[in-house]
């Protein structure tokens, strides 16, 4: 059985206590989880990635300071890591872009977005789908922020893009 399974068998049982109100034993699992990882000494990209799926479960129940806090110490880890790991950290740039949404901070989503759009276009190989997804929310963003020729800039950047194969 892999290191990664049993992971996610603890986060699994972790976001259920979440979702269903059981806080303080889904807070319990959690912990151990990151216990349990430190103790292992696990490698980075996997903490940062239990970190990431903890703070997606907090944000899907509201509980935004948690995971906004959350995404900022797997963001800390990734960054720490070579830049292969360009895809999932931007996943993880992507998931707070939008947590900030939520939060109506649309001028931290904005730095976020345009992080994720650098990430991936740093990236061996950028995801033309998910170039596509940061542009049209970047776009949005800038819309609610007032920022209509910038808007304008990067909805022209997602048009070339979807013109190309």
């Amino acid at each position: 059985m892999s290191v990664e399974f049993v992971f996610n068998t603890y986060l699994e049982l972790a976001a259920n206590a979440n979702k269903f109100g059981h806080y303080k034993l889904a807070s319990r699992w959690f912990k151990a989880v990151l216990d349990e990882l430190q103790r292992a000494e696990s490698d980075a990209p996997l903490r940062a990635a239990v970190l990431s799926k903890m703070a997606c479960i907090y944000t899907e129940n509201q509980q935004y300071r948690q995971a906004e806090s959350t995404y900022r110490r797997a963001l800390a880890l990734w960054h720490a890591l070579p830049s292969g790991q360009a895809q999932v950290k931007c996943g993880t740039l992507l998931n707070l872009a939008e947590l900030c949404i939520l939060q109506g901070k649309y001028g931290q989503s904005e730095q976020y977005f345009r992080r994720a759009l650098s990430a991936q276009k740093s990236g061996t190989r950028p995801d033309n789908q998910q170039l596509r997804q940061i542009l049209a929310r970047l776009a949005y963003v800038l819309v609610k922020r007032n920022k209509l020729s910038a808007a304008h800039s990067i909805l022209q950047e997602l048009e070339a893009l979807e013109r190309q194969p």
